[in-house]
């Protein structure tokens, strides 16, 4: 049976805190800001996900420019402002992050069996996806009315999905890093 474990965080506070940690180490990685923890060369392009994804042209792979928009309240393509305008103390997204069990992990990082790792990122991706879907339909809402006190349905989320094959100090530790834009739609399309 395979588990995969989930936690959310305000994207800011994420990215905060692992630039931080990279900022401690002596490194940022040569990127230019917060973002670029996402956008690492050694891993695969992030790429886009939920009902959202189509309207902003985010078929293909996310790039810097896609999620910077996205996270401050703009249309990727357009640069259109997608509603209110965000202010400082405004959740600009939330990145959930998925980890396989270690034992999957280490499985993928020393079989040499490309076969296996294959299989191992394919399964990995399916529960991926499988949470998302979950999530998009029946936990996916926003909030409407004086104070946001009443709670709504959506139409869908719009955000990006960056796989990393190591920890932030290099082991074996296969994670999906999901960032959700804030940004959404409620059920009548606005």
């Amino acid at each position: 049976m395979t588990t995969l474990k989930a936690s959310a965080a305000r994207v800011d506070a994420m990215l905060a805190y692992c630039v931080g940690l990279a900022d401690d180490r002596g490194s940022t990685g040569g990127g230019h800001g917060p973002v670029d923890y996402y956008l690492d060369p050694d891993e695969p392009p992030g790429r886009g996900r939920g009902q959202g994804r189509e309207a902003f042209g985010l078929d293909g792979p996310v790039t810097g420019e896609d999620l910077r928009a996205l996270l401050d309240g703009h249309h990727p393509r357009s640069g259109e402002r997608l509603g209110r305008r965000l202010g400082d103390a405004s959740a600009r997204g939330f990145d959930a992050t998925f980890s396989a069990p270690k034992s999957v992990s280490v499985l993928w990082a020393l079989t040499p069996d490309p076969w296996v790792r294959a299989e191992v990122l394919a399964a990995n991706d399916a529960a991926v996806d499988g949470a998302l879907d979950w999530f998009e339909h029946h936990g996916a809402v926003t909030r409407r009315g004086c104070d946001g006190i009443h709670q709504v349905d959506t139409a869908g989320i719009t955000g990006a999905v960056f796989r990393q094959h190591t920890s932030r100090t290099a082991d074996p530790q296969l994670h999906n890093h999901v960032v959700i834009s804030a940004k959404v739609q409620d059920g009548t399309g606005t």
